[in-house]
């Protein structure tokens, strides 16, 4: 297989300012550009997942998955990578 790219579009239809950050459950097959940012109010982000190439096995999984995590942000706050480990989350999974 190739390397397969797709874009996917995170919306904030909320009044509040929201940090995400998106993880994948497989370990060096997926690259998320950006993996993880602020999201303003009434905005939408596209987000590239770039699948790398990886040989096919029988005993693999035949779903893997992708997990969205969301919370509130303050206004200053940018850097979401001290703030995940520290805060209450929200999280959706993404089947892939």
């Amino acid at each position: 297989l190739s390397e397969q790219v797709t874009a996917l579009k995170l919306s904030n239809p909320g009044n509040r300012l929201l940090g995400y950050k998106v993880v994948s459950k497989v370990e060096n097959r997926y690259v998320v550009l950006p993996s993880q940012s602020a999201l303003q109010p009434k905005k939408d982000i596209t987000i590239n997942i770039i699948c790398h190439p990886f040989p096919f096995r029988n005993e693999s999984p035949p779903v893997d998955t992708l997990i969205i995590e969301w919370v509130d942000a303050f206004e200053s706050e940018t850097d979401f990578i001290l703030m995940f480990p520290l805060t209450e989350f929200n999280s959706m999974l993404l089947h892939m």
